[in-house]
């Protein structure tokens, strides 16, 4: 399987994408506040998308979310 002996440079890169603490917060909010879990994944998944656009540690706003949904 590993037959191949070749080293391979992993890519350095100065940033990285983790959306997880933004869609789980996004998902957490529309649930309090009376959104069905359908609606609450349809935003996180938003809000998810907005941050990994941004570069390094980043949020997404209230403003910044209702925009991108504008669009759809």
């Amino acid at each position: 399987f590993f037959k191949q002996k070749t080293a391979y440079e992993i890519p350095k890169r100065d940033w990285s994408s983790d959306v997880c603490s933004s869609d789980l917060a996004t998902f957490a909010l529309a649930l309090g506040a009376g959104a069905t879990f359908s609606e609450a994944a349809h935003l996180a998944n938003y809000s998810a998308g907005l941050v990994v656009m941004k570069r390094g540690t980043a949020t997404v706003t209230g403003p910044e979310l209702s925009a991108a949904l504008e669009n759809v």
